[in-house]
């Protein structure tokens, strides 16, 4: 052997150095290219919240034909300023399904993230993996022919290990490219959603500078809240009434929980629902007679296997036990029509007793009571807000009166925006109710109500103090006249 030369290690021609396999469809470059492209995606800060939606940046081929098929009705929506109810439902249900989508491959990324995890835990596993081998000295101790089997069976471990690496990067990629795929159509959808509930919003938030009834600036902010809208306060702004900021979160407020008593009627609905299909089912039961319902124990009771059947009737035939006595009588575990028909006589529920559980009825009075106690706060704001105004219009009735009819009309206006017109009249109404009442009160303590003798000594008195105030005022005239003459010992004398 030369000096320059290294040394190299026997092995049979069955060593797997190199050899095609066809689950290795993909170069080493296109699967660092693949994973690179999953992590560039995972790490985009812009990849939950995109920074500029636009329907025409989508990629997947689902995202592409579903932005295709309604890119002329989003491009009509937008131009015209009153959609109809046909175009406000048919948009209502784009991002309705667009949402659940999301939601779909949500979940389907999450599995696909794991599995990928899995896959990549696998492939780190399997490549640090080696085919023990034996060393020099122990493969001298063998003999020739056990020295070849032993190389043969180190090969094929070590061509099976290779296969294994080779599955293993294999679904690896697989899976790489799945969570490619998903998180690629992810993006598309939530970039059409966000598109979608955009072309909503600005819709919304042109109508609020043409409405000023309370319901439909309340139902303007509910679909504002619901698709993500930001800066509530500062939409308000273009109301045609002008409010106070402590009025737009008022109204704001209301909003909010009439939204959450849609969700509770929804939930009671949906519990309610349920009871009704129980309810249905037991007065089908209840409107059976006794035999029938003993008739449709028996078939649900009886055994469907006829193997099992044959192997009870040739123990019981061994046995001695055989009875012929009734059709069901030599089946076990299947009682006879008396016991079925006292079991069922004590049913409480064919009875006419409800199945209903406590549960459930606590959950819909838990419900019943959170509605309850929303609507009563909306009542509360609704009744505070028109205390607040009444007081103001008080107020600028005393200093003069076209300023109280001006207060009068602005009132009406900003009660009427913020809960409803007829709401606004009927506060108002109760508002001059309440002070006339007070003005009639306030003339009933500064007015004394005499009878005849009473108003007669009254006037008596009157005329008395009359004639008293006429000779004190003569009298003091008197003094002055006598005042006003010359005195002989003045001293200008």
């Amino acid at each position: 052997m030369l000096a320059g030369e290294k040394t190299v290690e026997f092995r049979m021609m069955q060593s797997p150095d190199f050899r095609f396999s066809p689950l290795a469809d993909i170069s080493q470059q296109d699967y660092h290219a693949e994973v690179k492209k999953v992590v560039e995606l995972e790490n985009q800060a812009a990849f939950a919240e995109p920074r500029q939606p636009s329907l025409s940046n989508v990629k997947s081929a689902i995202a592409i034909k579903l932005v295709k098929d309604c890119k002329g009705f989003l491009r009509e929506y937008q131009r015209i300023d009153v959609p109809s109810q046909d175009e406000e439902e048919r948009l209502a249900k784009l991002i309705n399904s667009t949402a659940d989508h999301c939601n779909e491959l949500q979940k389907k990324t999450m599995i696909c993230q794991q599995e990928a995890s899995d896959a990549e835990a696998h492939l780190k596993y399997i490549k640090i993996k080696e085919v023990p081998r034996k060393t020099e000295a122990q493969l001298r101790a063998m003999t020739s022919f056990e020295k070849m089997q032993q190389l043969t069976l180190e090969d094929k471990m070590e061509e099976d290990l290779q296969r294994e690496k080779e599955e293993a990067q294999h679904n690896y990629s697989t899976t790489v490219k799945r969570l490619n795929h998903s998180l690629i159509e992810l993006q598309d959808f939530r970039v059409i959603q966000r598109e979608l509930e955009r072309l909503k919003i600005d819709k919304l938030s042109d109508a609020l500078k043409y409405v000023s009834e309370g319901r439909l600036v309340r139902a303007c902010i509910r679909g504002l809240i619901q698709h993500g809208a930001e800066r509530l306060l500062q939409r308000l702004d273009v109301l045609p009434v002008s409010l106070d900021s402590w009025m737009r979160e008022c109204v704001i407020n209301m909003s909010y929980l009439e939204l959450k008593i849609e969700d509770a009627e929804a939930r009671l609905a949906e519990r309610r629902q349920t009871m009704m299909i129980s309810t249905k089912s037991l007065q089908d039961l209840a409107g059976q007679t006794i035999e029938q319902r003993v008739e449709a124990k028996k078939i649900s009771n009886h055994p469907s296997s006829h193997q099992d059947a044959l192997v009870r009737k040739k123990t019981e035939e061994t046995e001695g036990l055989r009875k012929r006595d009734t059709k069901f009588a030599w089946i076990d575990g299947v009682p006879d029509a008396e016991d079925l028909t006292r079991s069922l006589s004590k049913d409480p529920a064919l009875n006419g007793d409800s199945r209903i559980s406590n549960s459930a009825m606590e959950e819909m009075q838990d419900y019943t009571a959170e509605i309850k106690a929303y609507r009563q706060q909306i009542a509360d704001m609704k009744w505070s807000v028109a205390s607040i105004i009444s007081q103001s219009i008080i107020k600028a009735k005393t200093k003069s009166r076209e300023k109280g009819r001006q207060a009068v009309r602005d009132g009406m206006k900003v009660l009427s925006c913020l809960t409803s017109e007829e709401f606004a009249k009927f506060s108002l109404k109760e508002m001059q109710k309440t002070e006339e009442k007070e003005v009639e009160q306030f003339k009933s303590m500064r007015t004394v109500r005499l009878n005849g003798p009473q108003l007669s000594e009254f006037r008596n008195l009157a005329s008395s103090f009359q004639q008293i105030a006429s000779a004190h005022t003569a009298m003091q005239s008197r003094q002055s006249g006598l005042g006003s003459r010359r005195r002989p010992w003045s001293a200008a004398d």
